[in-house]
Formats: structure tokens, C-alpha cells, sequence
């Protein structure tokens, strides 16, 4: 039984976890041109829009479902 409420708690930051980053994109799209470029993991380039997504993760208020996990 314990490893099915881990699970589902897993799930559920998860469902948040992904809500807050696409409610901050949208946030960082509405307020800025996004330019999307291919990056590679094996280079040091980043994201010119890295640091504004970060800001506005924390600044975003998302409605966080009441869960009822045992």
C-alpha cells in the first residue's frame, strides 16, 4: 500500500510540476517574442530565455488541486 501512495504523490507534483512550467511559458510568450533555436547537450549555449522562464516559475500563481493522497 505504501508504494501506491508514493506513486500517487509522485504524480501529482508531477501534474503540478508540469502546470507551473507551462503556465510560465505561457506568462513569458504573452509578454515577450520568444525565439526557439536547436540546442545540443554537449555545447555550453543556453537558452536566452532561460532565466525569464526561472523568474516567472517563481512568480506564477497556478491553482494547486487539493489532493487526496494516504
Amino acid at each position: 500500500m505504501l508504494i501506491l501512495n508514493v506513486l500517487q504523490t509522485e504524480t501529482a507534483l508531477m501534474y503540478d510540476a508540469v502546470h507551473l512550467f507551462a503556465e510560465a511559458l505561457h506568462a513569458l510568450d504573452s509578454s515577450q517574442r520568444i525565439d526557439i533555436k536547436p540546442l545540443s547537450c554537449d555545447n555550453v549555449d543556453t537558452w536566452p530565455h532561460g532565466y525569464s522562464l526561472i523568474n516567472y516559475m517563481r512568480v506564477v500563481s497556478i491553482i494547486i488541486i487539493d489532493y487526496h493522497v494516504l
